[in-house]
Protein backbone atom coordinates (compact mmCIF):
# COMPACT_ATOMS: atom_id res chain seq x y z
CA UNK A 1 0.00 0.00 0.00
CA UNK A 2 0.86 3.76 -0.57
CA UNK A 3 1.97 5.77 2.41
CA UNK A 4 -0.67 8.34 1.17
CA UNK A 5 -3.36 5.83 0.90
CA UNK A 6 -5.57 4.84 4.20
CA UNK A 7 -6.27 2.20 5.87
CA UNK A 8 -9.49 -0.20 6.84
CA UNK A 9 -11.17 0.63 10.12
CA UNK A 10 -9.28 -1.26 12.74
CA UNK A 11 -6.38 -1.45 10.69
CA UNK A 12 -3.24 0.69 11.64
CA UNK A 13 -1.15 2.17 9.05
CA UNK A 14 2.90 1.43 9.72
CA UNK A 15 5.88 2.32 7.74
CA UNK A 16 7.82 -1.13 6.67
CA UNK A 17 11.17 -0.77 7.84
CA UNK A 18 10.82 2.43 9.03
CA UNK A 19 14.69 2.46 10.79
CA UNK A 20 15.63 3.11 6.89
CA UNK A 21 14.95 6.15 7.14
CA UNK A 22 16.19 7.95 10.16
CA UNK A 23 17.17 11.84 9.75
CA UNK A 24 15.81 15.04 9.73
CA UNK A 25 13.70 14.32 6.97
CA UNK A 26 10.69 11.46 6.36
CA UNK A 27 10.43 11.60 2.64
CA UNK A 28 6.85 9.54 2.87
CA UNK A 29 7.04 9.05 -1.36
CA UNK A 30 10.27 6.88 -1.13
CA UNK A 31 8.90 4.61 1.96
CA UNK A 32 6.97 1.39 1.67
CA UNK A 33 3.68 1.34 4.08
CA UNK A 34 1.23 -1.09 4.60
CA UNK A 35 -2.01 -1.83 6.53
CA UNK A 36 -1.88 -3.96 9.62
CA UNK A 37 -3.89 -5.58 12.37
CA UNK A 38 -2.84 -5.43 15.87
CA UNK A 39 -5.78 -7.97 16.93
CA UNK A 40 -5.98 -10.45 14.00
CA UNK A 41 -9.18 -13.31 14.06
CA UNK A 42 -7.53 -15.35 17.18
CA UNK A 43 -10.32 -13.69 19.27
CA UNK A 44 -10.07 -16.57 21.96
CA UNK A 45 -6.40 -16.22 22.08
CA UNK A 46 -6.96 -12.43 22.93
CA UNK A 47 -10.09 -12.99 25.57
CA UNK A 48 -8.16 -15.23 27.29
CA UNK A 49 -4.89 -13.22 28.28
CA UNK A 50 -7.18 -10.04 29.14
CA UNK A 51 -7.72 -7.67 32.51
CA UNK A 52 -9.80 -4.58 32.42
CA UNK A 53 -10.10 -1.56 34.56
CA UNK A 54 -11.94 1.54 34.72
CA UNK A 55 -10.13 4.78 34.85
CA UNK A 56 -12.28 7.92 35.73
CA UNK A 57 -15.42 5.65 35.07
CA UNK A 58 -14.05 4.13 31.18
CA UNK A 59 -12.94 0.95 30.67
CA UNK A 60 -9.36 0.04 29.60
CA UNK A 61 -7.70 -3.64 28.87
CA UNK A 62 -4.48 -4.76 29.00
CA UNK A 63 -4.08 -7.32 26.76
CA UNK A 64 -1.85 -9.99 24.98
CA UNK A 65 -1.14 -9.62 21.46
CA UNK A 66 -1.09 -12.99 19.94
CA UNK A 67 -0.03 -12.02 16.54
CA UNK A 68 2.97 -9.63 17.38
CA UNK A 69 3.10 -11.05 20.96
CA UNK A 70 3.23 -7.64 22.31
CA UNK A 71 1.83 -6.04 25.82
CA UNK A 72 -0.91 -4.12 24.74
CA UNK A 73 -3.33 -1.21 26.01
CA UNK A 74 -6.34 -0.51 24.56
CA UNK A 75 -8.33 2.73 25.93
CA UNK A 76 -11.29 4.32 24.42
CA UNK A 77 -13.37 1.00 24.27
CA UNK A 78 -16.83 3.11 24.10
CA UNK A 79 -15.71 4.87 20.85
CA UNK A 80 -15.43 4.24 17.54
CA UNK A 81 -11.84 5.00 17.42
CA UNK A 82 -10.10 2.84 20.55
CA UNK A 83 -6.30 3.45 20.37
CA UNK A 84 -3.95 0.58 20.93
CA UNK A 85 -0.66 0.95 22.83
CA UNK A 86 2.52 -1.27 22.66
CA UNK A 87 3.65 -1.48 25.91
CA UNK A 88 6.16 -3.96 25.89
CA UNK A 89 7.61 -6.66 23.40
CA UNK A 90 8.93 -5.09 20.70
CA UNK A 91 11.44 -5.65 18.38
CA UNK A 92 14.91 -4.37 19.70
CA UNK A 93 13.82 -4.01 23.14
CA UNK A 94 15.16 -7.37 24.69
CA UNK A 95 18.14 -5.75 25.94
CA UNK A 96 16.24 -2.08 27.05
CA UNK A 97 12.70 -0.34 27.11
CA UNK A 98 10.95 0.72 24.23
CA UNK A 99 8.53 3.87 24.72
CA UNK A 100 5.19 2.48 24.43
CA UNK A 101 3.79 3.51 21.09
CA UNK A 102 0.14 3.14 19.11
CA UNK A 103 2.43 2.85 15.62
CA UNK A 104 4.39 -0.57 17.33
CA UNK A 105 7.17 1.92 15.43
CA UNK A 106 6.15 0.91 12.28
CA UNK A 107 7.66 -2.66 12.68
CA UNK A 108 5.80 -5.57 11.66
CA UNK A 109 8.35 -8.54 12.46
CA UNK A 110 7.76 -10.09 16.41
CA UNK A 111 10.17 -9.00 19.13
CA UNK A 112 10.61 -10.89 22.33
CA UNK A 113 7.14 -12.50 23.44
CA UNK A 114 6.18 -10.29 26.58
CA UNK A 115 2.84 -9.92 28.28
CA UNK A 116 1.34 -13.43 28.89
CA UNK A 117 -0.93 -13.11 31.88
CA UNK A 118 -1.38 -9.52 31.82
CA UNK A 119 -3.31 -7.87 35.07
CA UNK A 120 -4.24 -4.23 34.97
CA UNK A 121 -5.21 -1.85 38.26
CA UNK A 122 -5.93 1.92 38.79
CA UNK A 123 -5.14 3.61 41.97
CA UNK A 124 -7.26 6.37 43.67
CA UNK A 125 -3.96 8.62 41.77
CA UNK A 126 -5.23 7.35 38.20
CA UNK A 127 -2.34 5.86 38.02
CA UNK A 128 -2.37 2.49 35.40
CA UNK A 129 -0.46 -0.24 36.67
CA UNK A 130 0.23 -3.40 34.84
CA UNK A 131 2.09 -7.51 35.75
CA UNK A 132 3.19 -9.43 33.15
CA UNK A 133 5.14 -12.43 32.57
CA UNK A 134 7.64 -12.60 29.75
CA UNK A 135 7.35 -15.54 27.94
CA UNK A 136 11.44 -15.68 27.20
CA UNK A 137 13.33 -14.62 29.76
CA UNK A 138 10.35 -16.69 32.52
CA UNK A 139 10.56 -13.28 34.46
CA UNK A 140 7.69 -11.22 36.41
CA UNK A 141 7.45 -7.74 34.88
CA UNK A 142 6.04 -4.61 35.78
CA UNK A 143 4.56 -1.44 34.35
CA UNK A 144 3.23 1.99 35.45
CA UNK A 145 1.57 5.51 33.80
CA UNK A 146 1.96 7.92 36.27
CA UNK A 147 -0.56 10.92 35.76
CA UNK A 148 0.71 12.93 34.03
CA UNK A 149 1.32 10.15 31.46
CA UNK A 150 5.10 9.36 31.47
CA UNK A 151 6.11 5.80 32.13
CA UNK A 152 8.01 3.65 34.58
CA UNK A 153 9.65 0.60 33.87
CA UNK A 154 9.19 -2.06 32.85
CA UNK A 155 10.58 -3.29 36.10
CA UNK A 156 12.14 -6.84 35.99
CA UNK A 157 10.16 -7.87 39.37
CA UNK A 158 11.67 -11.66 40.18
CA UNK A 159 13.73 -13.25 37.82
CA UNK A 160 14.43 -16.59 39.98
CA UNK A 161 14.16 -19.48 38.53
CA UNK A 162 10.55 -18.88 36.03
CA UNK A 163 8.69 -16.66 38.00
CA UNK A 164 5.75 -14.72 37.00
CA UNK A 165 3.22 -17.24 35.46
CA UNK A 166 -0.58 -16.85 36.44
CA UNK A 167 0.18 -13.42 38.31
CA UNK A 168 -2.58 -11.62 39.89
CA UNK A 169 -2.01 -7.57 40.89
CA UNK A 170 -3.96 -5.79 43.27
CA UNK A 171 -2.79 -2.07 44.53
CA UNK A 172 -3.74 -0.57 47.98
CA UNK A 173 -5.13 2.82 48.73
CA UNK A 174 -1.88 3.95 49.41
CA UNK A 175 -0.39 2.99 45.86
CA UNK A 176 1.45 0.02 46.41
CA UNK A 177 1.47 -2.85 44.00
CA UNK A 178 0.64 -6.06 45.71
CA UNK A 179 1.63 -9.29 43.24
CA UNK A 180 1.02 -12.70 43.84
CA UNK A 181 2.28 -15.73 40.86
CA UNK A 182 3.83 -18.82 40.21
CA UNK A 183 7.47 -19.84 39.97
CA UNK A 184 9.37 -22.93 38.89
CA UNK A 185 12.73 -24.00 39.94
CA UNK A 186 14.50 -25.43 36.20
CA UNK A 187 16.73 -27.11 38.13
CA UNK A 188 15.02 -29.54 40.78
CA UNK A 189 11.53 -28.82 39.27
CA UNK A 190 10.01 -27.22 42.62
CA UNK A 191 7.08 -25.25 42.20
CA UNK A 192 6.16 -22.40 44.83
CA UNK A 193 3.82 -19.89 45.00
CA UNK A 194 5.32 -16.20 46.03
CA UNK A 195 3.76 -12.99 46.91
CA UNK A 196 5.77 -8.88 45.79
CA UNK A 197 5.29 -6.20 47.71
CA UNK A 198 6.08 -3.16 45.89
CA UNK A 199 6.58 0.64 47.18
CA UNK A 200 4.21 3.48 46.17
CA UNK A 201 6.59 4.76 43.91
CA UNK A 202 8.37 1.38 43.07
CA UNK A 203 11.69 3.06 40.21
CA UNK A 204 12.88 -0.67 40.09
CA UNK A 205 13.56 -3.71 41.52
CA UNK A 206 15.09 -3.18 44.60
CA UNK A 207 11.43 -1.28 45.52
CA UNK A 208 9.93 -4.73 45.65
CA UNK A 209 9.97 -7.37 48.71
CA UNK A 210 9.69 -11.41 47.54
CA UNK A 211 8.62 -13.56 49.62
CA UNK A 212 7.46 -17.59 48.85
CA UNK A 213 4.12 -18.60 50.67
CA UNK A 214 4.52 -22.07 49.89
CA UNK A 215 6.88 -24.52 47.97
CA UNK A 216 7.14 -28.31 47.21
Amino acid sequence: AQCASSCAPGSLRVVIEPRQYDGPVCDLSSATCACVEGFGDRLGSVSRQADMSLLNGRPIVASFDPDFQDLVLIEGLDTDTPIHTYLDGLPGSEAASVTPTPSRQGLTQPGPRRGYYPQLEVDGRGRVHLAYYDGDAGTLRYLRREEDGSWVGPIVVDEAGDAGRYVRLRVDEDGQSHLVYSAFDGNGGQSSLRYALGSNASVGPQNFSIHTISSR
